[in-house]
């Protein structure tokens, strides 16, 4: 665009280019044409196809005739076509006689899903034995990747999150990863599989073996990079009234406590302190029973003047998880401390 300003020069340079290549253009073949917008070319998408359209005459814009409609009318309403026509979306013939067509630029273009893909079907099972390969079945009858990164181009981009609930051999994490390599977006995903020993064996160590490399030799496959977490999951948290599971510990409330407050996990053991840790400068506490040795129903769960006292001290704004707080909230904004009450601050949000 800016070695040819002048739109006759730029036709004139991309045409002779085109001629020369258009053999190694498809599927943008038929793309002849170039203006600021971009290359593009003309289709007759326009046009209703199958069924009768909406019927209205749309003016050549030097002869000031009707053009020829298509002969099933158009696709869009009036209205539609008047704003693609200030817009210059639509392409005139030299004169009426000519149908008109809309101008479709190849930034726009996106390729087709099919309905119908042929694979070979032992391409999964080849590739997980090539994870693994002192394995002669690692897994029964496992996806190809090729397949599921075909899907999920057509279907996530960006910082799109990818769940598979029913994870088995971790063929969407692979796909998810390969295709991030390809296109340069930064997808991440959840693979959840019920099996532990499949989970651990096979979804999680294969994800390893891709993130990291396999093979030997000429059969060598370099790591795609990136990483993982690995989590199982523990008893719920919430009993159906809403409240606390009364058989939950202080370390399992603490690692949700810091999840929910900080969207990281909880390195590490829980600390036997009611002060989780820091996390951009900001402490984080909670008051659960039992942390502050006393057993009694309430004890050590509401934030009082005294037992505000006793908390390790941070030099920095602090946020503190309890069932009730009985200091003002004057005095707790003096003091730089946001009180939260549980349960029902305990809330996942993005």
């Amino acid at each position: 665009m800016r070695e040819y300003p002048d739109q006759e020069q730029r036709q004139t340079a991309y045409t002779h280019w085109y001629r020369e290549s258009r053999s190694q253009l498809w599927p943008f073949e038929d793309y002849k044409f170039i203006d600021d917008g971009g290359i593009y070319t003309g289709m007759r998408a326009v046009h209703n196809p199958g069924k009768e359209g909406y019927r209205y005459d749309v003016i050549h814009p030097v002869t000031g005739n009707p053009c020829r409609q298509p002969m099933m009318g158009y696709r869009f309403p009036e209205g539609t076509m008047r704003r693609l026509v200030d817009e210059g979306r639509i392409l005139f013939g030299d004169n009426e006689s000519k149908l008109v067509e809309l101008k479709v630029y190849a930034k726009d273009y996106r390729s087709k899903l099919s309905s119908l893909f042929e694979l070979d079907g032992r391409i999964g099972t080849n590739e997980i034995k090539a994870i693994f390969p002192e394995s002669k079945r690692p897994f029964d009858f496992p996806k190809p990747v090729e397949l599921i990164e075909e899907l999920l181009s057509f279907t996530t981009s960006g910082n799109d999150i990818v769940l598979d609930s029913f994870a088995g051999s971790g063929t969407t994490g692979q796909a998810v990863m390969t295709l991030n390599q390809a296109d340069g977006q930064h997808r991440r995903f959840v693979l959840t599989e019920m099996k532990p020993s499949i989970a651990r064996g096979v979804t999680s160590e294969r994800i390893r073996r891709v993130v990291e490399g396999y093979g030997t030799g000429k059969g060598e496959v370099p790591g795609l990079g990136g990483g993982f977490r690995y989590a199982t999951l523990g008893k719920p948290l919430f009993a159906a009234n809403g409240h606390i599971n009364p058989d939950v510990r202080f370390a399992e409330l603490a690692r949700f406590v810091w999840f929910v407050e900080t969207g990281t996990p909880l390195a590490g053991k829980a600390p036997a302190s009611p002060l989780l840790g820091v996390h951009a400068g900001r402490a984080v506490y909670l008051l659960y029973n039992g942390i502050l040795k006393d057993k009694s129903a309430g004890g050590g769960n509401v934030l009082t003047s005294p037992l505000l006292d006793e908390l390790p001290p941070h030099e920095g704004p602090r946020v503190i998880y309890g069932t009730r707080c009985l200091i003002k909230p004057e005095r707790l904004r003096h003091l730089g401390i946001t009180f939260k009450q549980l349960p029902y601050d305990l809330k996942v949000t993005r």
